[in-house]
């Protein structure tokens, strides 16, 4: 399961993306830095392949209910579960009557196999999940300018320029993207140290301004990190200094209708913040 898609916005979402002034690299240094220090203070931890973890999100769109949801997955993505909130349905697939309430365990044999040798960066790509992403991290060299240079022979393998809906220009920005989505989906767990590590590269890279009076999807302050004035925008806890939010605000566009005909599209927010995340025995538990 992939949380990294559409980001976006806080109960704040009418707050326009514009690059708005040019922050001192002082500011932003001094910021990330605080972060890496407070993160690297943490124990280093790694789950077990088959840790069972839960968590429960939020998620706002511009025009759309709020909606709040819940899963459970084991550390290395292979089983996921959740509850039936609908009727009671017959899965084809499976062969069985699911009921409403029911409680699901899915085994996840769609995703790609990590092939032998595949370096830790390349495997993230391939098959995101919490483990993947874990190794992901713990594989960044320590110095900022070796962890950016790693990230970008990844992306010029990749040639990506696609992060869920999120799109990134030029290679600064590609690179936020990339450390972005593994900081996010590094959910369940990830290496203080890498994690120090990537907020001071973060700092260095060009265009990074920071936000200090965000708020994420449940109103909670939050700390914005940005490479392209807010359009994207990976929330930080100011107490914890982890991941807890992402935000993307997308402008208005016009699209071509029939008869030479133009309609615009007003701007859209999304917002989606973890609201628990746990380790636990079995799915099910919260």
């Amino acid at each position: 399961t992939t949380l990294f898609r559409s980001p976006a916005a806080s109960p704040a979402d009418a707050r326009p993306a514009h690059p708005g002034p040019a922050q001192p690299a002082s500011l932003v240094a001094r910021v990330l830095g605080t972060a890496a220090r407070t993160v690297a203070s943490e124990p280093a931890t790694e789950p077990k392949p088959g840790q069972w973890f839960y968590y429960r999100f939020i998620d706002r769109e511009t025009g759309q209910p709020t909606q709040t949801d819940e899963e459970w997955i084991t550390f290395d993505g292979t089983k996921t579960a959740y509850y039936n909130t609908g009727s009671s349905y017959y899965d084809q697939k499976r062969h069985q009557f699911v009921k409403a309430g029911q409680l699901i365990v899915l085994t996840e044999t769609g995703a790609p196999a990590i092939r032998p040798g595949t370096g830790a960066l390349a495997a993230f790509d391939e098959n995101t999940t919490p483990l993947t992403s874990y190794n992901a991290l713990a594989a960044l060299p320590d110095s900022p300018q070796a962890l950016l240079s790693a990230v970008a022979a990844e992306l010029a393998r990749t040639g990506e320029t696609n992060f869920g809906q999120v799109t990134a220009a030029t290679l600064p920005q590609r690179e936020f993207a990339w450390l972005s989505g593994a900081l996010w989906n590094a959910y369940t767990a990830a290496p203080p140290s890498a994690l120090a590590a990537v907020y001071r590269a973060i700092a260095t890279i060009p265009g990074v301004s920071v936000d200090q009076q965000a708020t994420d999807a449940a109103g909670r302050p939050a700390i914005g990190v940005t490479d392209d004035g807010g359009q994207y925008e990976l929330l930080l806890s100011p107490r914890t200094y982890q991941p807890i939010g992402q935000i993307e605000r997308n402008p208005a566009i016009k699209v071509k209708k029939g008869n030479g005909r133009t309609e615009t599209v007003p701007p859209q927010t999304e917002s989606i913040a973890y609201l628990q995340i746990s380790e636990v025995r079995t799915p099910g538990q919260r």
